[in-house]
């Protein structure tokens, strides 16, 4: 039996994806330890983080090869947007103790829109 690479592609990206979560994951928990344990001091941080959540949905919103329910990389844009722009006091402050809720809410609608989409 003849295995090609080109066969064991689509297997190694959701591994290699899984790795660079997982690297980025602890890099980000090394440097909030490091700020908790007042090593460093990363201000810039806690202002710009929700930049990651653009930067993700954009990813989502550009990488995406299939169609469907394309809501995500959006919804990741305008939050993020929101949250950096509430840090830099363009906003008034947003409320997330009070608003949080509304983050569950949401991908409940996705979901359920999801499954009422019709299947190919």
């Amino acid at each position: 039996m003849h295995t090609t690479t080109a066969s064991l592609a689509p297997a190694t990206r959701p591994i290699a994806r899984q790795a660079t979560l997982g690297i980025a994951a602890i890099g980000i928990g090394l440097l909030a330890l490091a700020d908790n344990l007042q090593l460093t001091d990363l201000r810039l941080l806690h202002t710009f983080w929700p930049m990651a959540l653009v930067l993700l949905g954009l990813g989502k919103l550009f990488g995406s090869r299939h169609g469907g329910l394309r809501i995500g990389g959006p919804a990741l844009v305008i939050v993020g947007s929101l949250l950096t722009a509430g840090h830099l006091g363009m906003l008034p402050a947003l409320h997330l103790r009070q608003w949080w809720p509304l983050l569950p809410i949401g991908a409940g609608v996705l979901l359920l829109l999801r499954t009422w989409r019709p299947q190919r």
